[in-house]
């Protein structure tokens, strides 16, 4: 992890500057908590808006990419693996919003249809999707 140098930021270099911001950014996007008023600096306050929606996409990437990468584990089993992909251009690409069920209920069509997994693979895939999708989850956290 890299480390503000305080010299740098006294001394006025603007790689200091860019690395606190970036910093600072991050870690209010990738906060737990939702973004509110009294959370940002003063000169943040007209952008408390686009920074909850920043926060928001930043959540629903996580949650699209665990399920990729969980969907993905199950589907190593088979050689069907190339269906992540397919997944991810037809369930996720057109997708407006991270709507759960919608895309549990895609996705498990597209494994019926398109995957040799059995009907127990299927619904353990579609279990371990559901675990992973929970903000709380192990992999979803890593991510």
């Amino acid at each position: 992890m890299n480390t503000l140098a305080l010299e740098d930021l006294l001394a006025g270099k603007a790689h200091a500057f860019v690395g606190a911001h970036s910093a600072g950014m991050l870690e209010l996007v990738s906060s737990e908590k939702t973004i509110k008023a009294d959370m940002v600096p003063e000169t943040l306050l007209f952008d408390v808006h686009r920074l909850g929606r920043l926060q928001q996409e930043l959540q629903e990437l996580v949650t699209a990419t665990t399920i990729l990468v969980s969907v993905g584990h199950e589907l190593a089993k088979t050689k069907d693996v190339s269906l992540v992909a397919v997944i991810a251009e037809e369930v996720f690409l057109p997708a407006q919003e991270l709507d759960l069920m919608d895309i549990t209920n895609k996705i498990s069509t597209m494994l019926e249809q398109r995957s040799s997994l059995t009907a127990e693979a299927r619904k353990s895939a579609l279990r371990s999707l559901t675990q992973c999708s929970s903000p709380t989850d192990a992999v979803h956290v890593l991510m």
